[in-house]
């Protein structure tokens, strides 16, 4: 039997890894939540495109450290072995999936406004 190493740059595994760990178990999926060019996107994950010009927009995405995304420095992304949580975001990514752009705009000011809090 052959020895399937995976090839690919270590961006493009950590690209995998960081979607995988966010709850999206396809590209397409996360191209579809996140409005991405799924072509494009492909072509990152599989390596034959740096993402240099992408890498803050996926880091924010993923919720992974943008260093860690392109160099791996830091810490990687945590997959939550709660079910509860796995549950909660798979709900509110297929209401959000749901929602009109109307319904966007009129979510955006409150979770802005409830992520700013908690900065604070």
């Amino acid at each position: 039997m052959q020895n399937m190493t995976d090839t690919r740059p270590d961006f493009a595994k950590r690209l995998e890894q960081a979607r995988i760990a966010r709850g999206f178990k396809t590209a397409k999926s996360a191209c579809e939540f996140f409005g991405w060019n799924y072509n494009s996107y492909a072509q990152h994950e599989q390596g034959n495109r740096g993402i240099g010009r992408v890498s803050t927009q996926y880091a924010r995405a993923y919720r992974v450290s943008e260093a860690w995304l392109l160099t791996g420095e830091g810490n990687p992304p945590t997959t939550s072995t709660d079910s509860e949580n796995n549950e909660l975001d798979l709900e509110f990514n297929r209401l959000v999936a749901e929602a009109t752009e109307e319904d966007k705009l009129a979510m955006l000011p409150l979770l802005k406004a409830l992520i700013a809090a908690r900065k604070r």
